[in-house]
């Protein structure tokens, strides 16, 4: 969605083929994700079903927040926060929650992993937008500043901003 042409060191998807193939990939990736949780134990084929479901919802939604960002210059810490939590953190959050469903954890151990998944996801997007201003792009696989050259807001960006005054924000 970013059209960055790289992804820990190889060329993406819709670079190396074309979008079309890179859509047709992420669909029938979902499809045999549901294929493979159902196949797990019938008495937690529901939870563990619903929380998927729930969380690529999610993602979606963080996604759209993102691409919504990129039209806006009034993007809140707290909007930008929210935002990273649905396209990322979810994602890790729904893993070690899902792991601890099929292992038979407490559900207070499931949503505490759930918590932790989401702090780690967070960590890791904003280390993220650190990286893709100052990161060596031989060392972190993509290119250097593709976030500022798509307009995408970022947890700098964002503070930069409101520091501002009005004339170094019409620069």
């Amino acid at each position: 969605m970013d059209n960055a042409e790289l992804r820990r060191g190889k060329p993406t998807v819709h670079k190396r083929w074309d979008a079309n193939t890179a859509i047709l990939s992420g669909d029938s990736m979902l499809v045999l994700a549901y294929q493979q949780m159902a196949q797990c134990d019938e008495t937690k084929l529901k939870p563990v079903m619903e929380l998927f479901t729930e969380t690529a919802l999610e993602i979606g939604e963080g996604q759209q927040y993102d691409m919504d960002f990129e039209h806006r210059n009034d993007v809140t810490e707290a909007e930008y926060i929210e935002m990273i939590r649905l396209k990322t953190s979810v994602l890790l959050a729904c893993a070690m929650k899902m792991g601890a469903i099929l292992a038979n954890a407490p559900q207070e151990d499931a949503d505490l992993l759930y918590k932790f998944g989401e702090q780690i996801g967070l960590a890791f997007q904003l280390q993220d937008d650190f990286l893709d201003v100052y990161g060596d792009s031989k060392v972190f696989g993509k290119a250097i500043g593709g976030d500022i050259v798509c307009n995408k807001k970022t947890y700098m960006l964002i503070n930069a901003f409101n520091k501002a005054n009005d004339k170094q924000r019409l620069n």
